[in-house]
């Protein structure tokens, strides 16, 4: 009885801290869960890359999926960064900008992103959450999530990974699964 109560205490705070998050980032990969601070989810030195990248082909066209968990009337804006995340960058690359319209809350989301056509390391995909109708909102109206991205061929080793460079071993990140689907699908492309 005992490590039932436990269980179903768990499993209440991982529903309750799912519901509280305003969005969630599900494909590709997102950094972390952290969303409340700019430029992609938190708001001190920690908010930098991490092994937890996804790798596409340079103007590859992905599909991008989210979950809005709780319901506002706002906008969505997906940005791409070619080396880290910096907000003047983001706001020059805008591959996604629709309204979030009332009623959709708890709904998924999935959106066609073409990514664009150069080869990068280090680079960056923001899904930006704004929880107002307002050309000026406030920081507090606002809601980010990252997924850190390799756009070709390039060696992660030499992106940024937290303040520091990141291990040799990081393309095993992905796991042999999704190495294997990346390959495919590069096979495919060029026929």
């Amino acid at each position: 009885m005992k490590s039932t109560l436990v269980t179903l205490s768990l499993v209440m705070l991982t529903v309750s801290g799912a519901v509280g998050a305003h969005v969630q980032l599900d494909a590709p990969q997102r950094r972390y869960d952290d969303m409340k601070g700019g430029p992609c989810g938190r708001s001190d030195d920690s908010d930098g890359r991490t092994t937890r990248f996804t790798r596409f082909v340079p103007g590859e066209t992905i599909t991008m999926r989210w979950t809005e968990t709780i319901d506002h009337t706002g906008r969505w804006i997906v940005s791409f960064d070619d080396d880290g995340a910096d907000e003047a960058d983001f706001a020059a690359t805008i591959l996604y900008n629709e309204p979030d319209p009332a009623g959709t809350g708890g709904d998924q989301w999935e959106a066609q992103i073409t990514l664009p056509d150069v080869e990068c390391t280090n680079c960056t995909l923001r899904l930006q959450q704004i929880m107002s109708t307002s050309d000026t909102p406030s920081p507090s109206q606002m809601y980010f999530q990252c997924a850190d991205l390799v756009l070709g061929e390039g060696d992660s080793a030499a992106a940024e990974v937290g303040g520091c460079a990141a291990a040799s071993a990081a393309p095993l990140a992905l796991g042999p699964g999704v190495l294997l689907l990346a390959r495919r699908r590069r096979q495919l492309a060029r026929r």
